[in-house]
């Protein structure tokens, strides 16, 4: 090979491992985006939860309240 054709397979190459680098970077980015957005899901779905179990207890809380006021008339 010459001189000229190593250059420009050099130049490839570099050029390669350049785009690979950008590649890897983006996708390291995207894994911590997914993680984050697990953890808002998983955030999502606590807070729903922890909503859906206060207003059990304040329906059972009006309940009891209800019970309480009859009995004393």
């Amino acid at each position: 090979m010459k001189k000229k054709d190593l250059a420009k397979l050099q130049k490839e190459h570099d050029e390669k491992l350049a785009t690979i680098k950008v590649l890897k970077k983006k996708r390291e980015e995207m894994k911590l985006q997914l993680s984050k957005r697990e953890i808002s899901e998983e955030k999502n779905e606590a807070f729903t939860k922890l909503t859906e179990k206060c207003q059990r207890l304040k329906d059972e809380y009006d309940s009891l309240l209800g019970e309480m006021s009859n009995g004393k008339e």
